[in-house]
């Protein structure tokens, strides 16, 4: 409407320049009209922001190819969302990613553009990326933070073990520990928000971060489970042994140990290259075997680790670093064991993957990976259609990473769930057959006219110099 005004105006001056008889010369009443019509083209040709006034988002002149949008669709709340692709304009448009709970993120661009919304609370949730009367539906799967889960299992009462359960609990992780005095009094105490159930099960033991086995609990798990843990550990278990006598050396325990003497030696373990300052009671054994995961002066082992299919078995020497506590050095204990529980815990959990370019549309192929667990199939739901098994076929030499190919028939929330896990995919609808004509532009039409005006009042001042 401003660039039509503008051009009436224009015209108008020109009218009453033409009219006006007190000109010297139809020369310089020549020159006076192109430079005006100069001056005028020129202003109505230079590039502007868009403002409040500018149809800037029309779907005639401005387009957003459906295969050039981009976002991750898996995120941790807390995460942000992230927006990324390319709009098709000879102009700046603006561009506005509103979420669920009302915020909105604009920008104006002209080419590639990134767009990004917080994440408050998990779940499978809907943004919509605004172009003016156009929408593009942004589907984001939210899981929550994920959680340390540790079981610990022992024969006897602790304040080792117990003051590590407390201080997992107090940065946010679950801690089930089981105490079995005798075979009828056993006792279990939990901690942190979801702490694991004491079962072998493999759906539990697929739940967990790492397995503590503390004095005397190994005696407590049966030759069965101890298959079902090792058949974890090849999948990222995590397996602790908290050594204080002699063990044979096995598939569960593949260290050699020794008798160094008859009473606790004291040791100063050695953090980040610094000796600690503070001497601790360690016991009377000596480790090898594996790889040396944490020492003390002296190239005394406190810790050594064995590699075990994607896991790992540890063991770690009984110490008192509760101790370090008592005397007022709390962060001593602290940086050992997160360093201990680094190396031991659960890599990565299995999770489902898909690529952030995916088209997500109707009768377009999702490539969708299973990694961690050799699932063998998942349930399929797709909005508006009945639930079906969809096998998972392992790639070449890795069970644990599954792979398939999906193509959805339905627009809307599509699941994909392993019993463990769920992956919510938002599928769109299909694009339309053919790109909206940009013939019936008028704008565009203006600017060759605006053009062939300046042009023409150019030339008209160059020839009468």
């Amino acid at each position: 409407m401003t660039a039509v005004m503008l051009a009436l105006v224009a015209l108008a001056l020109i009218a009453v320049t033409t009219l006006r008889r007190d000109v010297a010369g139809p020369r310089r009443q020549l020159r006076v009209l192109a430079t005006i019509v100069v001056v005028v083209m020129l202003w109505l040709l230079a590039p502007r922001p868009p403002g409040r006034d500018q149809d800037v988002n029309s779907q005639a002149r401005v387009a957003i190819p459906a295969d050039s949008i981009f976002w991750t669709r898996r995120v941790t709340v807390g995460d942000r969302v992230v927006v990324r692709g390319r709009v098709d304009s000879t102009r700046m448009v603006m561009l506005r990613l509103r979420g669920p709970d009302g915020k909105v993120d604009s920008v104006a661009a002209q080419g590639k553009f990134t767009l990004g919304a917080a994440t408050h609370a998990p779940g499978h949730w809907q943004w919509r990326l605004e172009m003016g009367k156009r929408t593009i539906d942004i589907g984001v799967d939210v899981r929550p933070q994920p959680s340390l889960r540790l079981l610990i299992v022992e024969g006897r009462p602790s304040f080792e073990t117990a003051a590590l359960a407390r201080r997992l609990a107090a940065q946010g992780a679950s801690v089930t520990t089981v105490t079995r005095l005798t075979a009828a009094d056993e006792r279990v105490t939990q901690a942190g928000p979801h702490p694991p159930a004491r079962t072998w099960s493999s759906d539990n033991l697929a739940s967990l971060d790492a397995v503590m086995i503390a004095s005397g609990g190994g005696a407590l798990i049966d030759v069965a489970s101890r298959a079902r843990i090792l058949a974890e550990v090849d999948r990222g278990l995590g397996l602790i042994h908290l050594v204080d006598s002699l063990h044979s050396r096995s598939d569960w325990f593949p260290f050699t140990t020794s008798v160094a003497g008859l009473a606790p030696i004291s040791v100063q373990p050695l953090l980040d290259g610094t000796r600690a300052s503070t001497l601790i009671a360690a016991a009377p054994i000596t480790l090898s075997g594996g790889n040396p995961l944490a020492m003390a002066a002296g190239g005394v082992s406190l810790a050594r680790q064995s590699p075990r299919g994607i896991g790992v078995v540890v063991a770690v020497r009984a110490l008192n670093t509760r101790s370090w506590s008592l005397a007022g050095n709390d962060s001593l204990a602290g940086v050992f064991w997160a360093r201990l529980l680094a190396a031991a815990l659960r890599p990565a959990r299995a999770e489902w993957r898909v690529s952030d370019e995916t088209a997500a549309q109707v009768d377009q192929p999702i490539v969708v990976e299973r990694v961690g667990e050799p699932t063998p199939e998942a349930e399929l739901r797709e909005a508006g259609a009945s639930p079906e098994r969809v096998r998972l076929p392992a790639a070449p030499g890795d069970t644990l990473r599954r792979r398939t190919m999906l193509w959805p028939s339905h627009p809307g929330w599509l699941s994909l769930s392993s019993g463990r896990d769920t992956l919510w995919l938002l599928i769109g609808a299909a694009p339309p057959a053919s790109p909206v004509s940009q013939d019936s532009d008028p704008a565009s039409s203006f600017r060759w006219l605006a053009w062939m005006a300046l042009l023409a009042g150019i030339t008209v001042l160059w020839r009468r110099r």
